[in-house]
């Protein structure tokens, strides 16, 4: 009987330290887009900003996407250009400018993340 247990057990408690060591999120590695979206005055174009990271390649990365990315007219167009660069949207925000009293939204920050 103690075999029985022994033998019952031991492949449970090897199976267990195995999965317990598992850890899906250590598989994926991500780089990070920060992406400022703000509206011109008296235009519907839009004025876009791209943080890829603070390394040169990243800086002057982030600067090409910025200038191709400013004078668009749609948010959606955005998204789908850094979406086709292979960009997942993670998070939205509103930003907005106070001004007199009266709160309004100026813009858009898009946070989105590629694996890589």
């Amino acid at each position: 009987m103690k075999k029985f247990k022994l033998f019952v057990t031991l492949p449970l408690l090897v199976v267990f330290l195995f999965i317990s060591n598992y850890s899906p999120a250590q598989d994926f590695n991500y780089s990070y887009a920060l992406i400022s979206i703000t509206g011109k005055t008296l235009s519907n174009k839009l004025i876009v900003e791209v943080d890829l990271g603070d390394s040169p390649d990243q800086l002057i990365e982030g600067e090409n996407l910025s200038k191709l990315l400013t004078n668009k007219e749609s948010h959606a167009s955005i998204l789908n250009y850094m979406s086709g660069l292979g960009f997942e949207l993670v998070e939205t925000m509103v930003t907005t400018n106070q001004h007199n009293g009266d709160g309004g939204t100026s813009g858009f920050v898009f946070i989105m993340r590629k694996k890589g």
